[in-house]
């Protein structure tokens, strides 16, 4: 990979795209940005908007409040349950 002999400017980039686009940063630039993105504050607005008891639980068990890493337990969770058969495919219940 090589990279350009300079940064350019967000504007240069704005116009090198072209029509309206959107630019994803990670949680760190976030937070740097404004502490309201660190994962505390995220999660307390979710608890506020709604966030179920059931949801809350699970953060409270893994002792985290990093979504990222709550949405990555429960996705290797599903696979383990998928492959060992422990979930019908179709219905997604437990098999009896």
């Amino acid at each position: 990979m090589t990279f350009p002999e300079r940064l350019i400017s967000y504007d240069d980039v704005l116009t090198r795209l072209g029509k309206t686009s959107y630019l994803l940063l990670g949680n760190g630039f976030s937070v740097a940005c404004d502490p309201v993105f660190c994962y505390e504050s995220l999660y307390q607005s979710a608890v506020d908007a709604g966030l179920s008891p059931r949801a809350q639980e699970v953060f409270r068990r893994l002792g985290t409040n990093n979504f990222e890493g709550v949405m990555r337990l429960l996705e290797d969770a599903d696979w383990i349950a998928r492959t060992y058969g422990m979930l019908d495919a179709v219905t997604l219940s437990p098999k009896s």
